[in-house]
């Protein structure tokens, strides 16, 4: 599909959405491919990744894959919220990746996810200011949880407590822990930081 692309002088930017994108024996194999297809750097991409997996070898292939924008998908740094989406938050790994992305020369920006199950107003300030003390409070993006259909999150929803709206795109409206003005007091915290 990109050599199409190319071929055809069809756009230059191409963005994965993956949050996993950087796995790394997939990884290995995606960069086979770009650097075959992208050897006169046509494109530049965006990804996204698991902070977990970045190194100085991965940052060394971003480059050489013309990658010019990074999401990092922090999501929470509390290990209680994390645990119920099975996601983890290696500190030592986190601000390795961080110094490591600082130094590449890479545009980057960190999610966080509000309304996550667990989470409560208090961890989120936490979350925000544990990057914030990493030095890229400028570089976080805060987004409010959505519950997509096909995904562990909306299979498990009634069991974390979760309700969201109903049409598309299944925005969280309310969990055990935050309350609908729950939520609408993190948008103004975001507010906030922005």
């Amino acid at each position: 599909e990109l050599l199409i692309i190319k071929m055809q002088g069809g756009p230059r930017k191409c963005e994965f959405a993956d949050s996993n994108f950087n796995l790394p024996t997939r990884m290995d194999e995606v960069y086979k491919v770009i650097k075959e297809v992208n050897d006169d750097n046509y494109f530049t991409f965006r990804i996204e990744v698991n902070p977990e997996f970045v190194d100085e070898h991965q940052i060394a292939m971003f480059k050489e894959m013309n990658i010019r924008e990074i999401e990092v998908g922090i999501q929470s740094t509390d290990p209680k919220v994390l645990k119920a989406i099975n996601r983890q938050f290696n500190e030592e790994k986190v601000t390795r990746c961080i110094k490591l992305l600082k130094e590449a020369d890479i545009g980057v920006n960190f999610h966080l996810i509000m309304g996550l199950p667990n989470q409560t107003i208090d961890s989120f300030i936490k979350s925000n200011e544990h990057l914030y003390n990493l030095g890229v409070g400028d570089k976080i993006n805060r987004f409010l949880l959505l519950v997509l259909p096909g995904t562990e999150i909306r299979e498990r929803a009634e069991e974390l407590g979760l309700k969201f709206s109903p049409d598309s795109p299944n925005t969280i409206l309310e969990t055990k822990d935050l309350t609908p003005d729950g939520i609408a007091q993190m948008l103004k915290l975001r507010d906030q930081y922005v």
